[in-house]
């Protein structure tokens, strides 16, 4: 025998049931976040605007100038290139003389050549008899290439000219020439005297770049 619920029991549970839902729907009911929160989101938002402004639009400040340390911190956060990491054993004397502004080369005291880059063993005699000194900062165009595609920072920067210089005391170096325009290639020539400039990278490293004269 199959027994069927009766319909008028199961329509006066609905009702109860739908009456409870509607009653903990209202219990439950809390402000708009947007309207609770409002005045604490505004604080913030001002707060978050006022620290990004930072000591550049303070008054203080000298009218929006930015203090000398400010300015240096910018300028090396504006370096987005690769950053050598200098060997204490190899290439610290290199960096070191390129943070104050001066080139300083290898040299070996057995056959009195300068050499670069910086190696521990002299590359004409193979003595280890190296020494440091300032080099003039003087050389020559030995070759150049134009660079229509690059990677990371220098790819906001093509097109460019790199070359190899003749150093003065002797063998080449590996540079970004300044001073030239990469889009007429023709006004560059081979031979041309170009003189050493440093741009800081970082607070430890500055990077030597060749600069037509």
């Amino acid at each position: 025998m199959t027994f069927f619920p009766r319909f008028d029991r199961l329509a006066s549970t609905s009702v109860e049931c739908a009456a409870v839902a509607t009653s903990a729907r209202t219990d439950t009911v809390r402000p708009h976040p947007e309207v609770s929160r409002a005045p604490r989101c505004a604080a913030r938002q001002a707060s978050e605007s006022a620290r990004r402004r930072g000591p550049r639009d303070c008054p203080s400040s000298g009218g929006g100038v930015l203090p000398p340390e400010r300015q240096k911190e910018e300028r090396t956060l504006a370096y987005n290139k690769p950053i050598p990491d200098p060997d204490p054993y190899t290439t610290q004397p290199f960096w070191d003389g390129a943070k104050a502004g001066k080139l300083m080369l290898p040299r070996c005291t057995n056959c009195n050549r300068a050499h670069f880059y910086p190696r521990m063993i002299c590359p004409h005699c193979y003595s280890r008899q190296i020494e440091w000194f300032e080099a003039s900062g003087e050389g020559w165009i030995h070759t150049f290439a134009v660079q229509h595609r690059a990677f990371g920072g220098w790819a906001d920067e093509v097109p460019f000219v790199t070359a190899y210089i003749d150093l003065k005391e002797g063998d080449r170096m590996f540079t970004v020439l300044r001073g030239v325009d990469a889009s007429k290639p023709e006004t560059i020539k081979c031979g041309q005297p170009v003189k050493i400039e440093f741009e800081e990278a970082s607070e430890t490293v500055s990077i030597p770049f060749w600069r037509v004269v």
